[in-house]
């Protein structure tokens, strides 16, 4: 699977666990889990910014998204 979105020409789309899928791992329910690397960059999804929601990446882009909003690779 992993080889067949990296040779992918069109448009790919990760919602939620997708996203987290789609890059090189991030945060969802307070655990990690490892994603196949896409794009170049970790991500929280549903990320809570008034509720204290912290995620860490040492020595890495990540990226938080919260609820409702979204982020465009190209």
């Amino acid at each position: 699977m992993q080889d067949r979105l990296f040779e992918f020409t069109g448009i790919i789309i990760g919602n939620s666990a997708g996203a987290i899928v789609l890059s090189k791992g991030g945060w969802g329910d307070g655990k990690f889990y490892r994603g196949f690397g896409l794009v170049d960059f970790y991500v929280s999804v549903h990320y809570k910014l008034d509720a204290g929601h912290v995620a860490e990446t040492k020595d890495a882009i990540n990226i938080n998204i919260p609820e409702n909003m979204w982020v465009t690779v190209t």
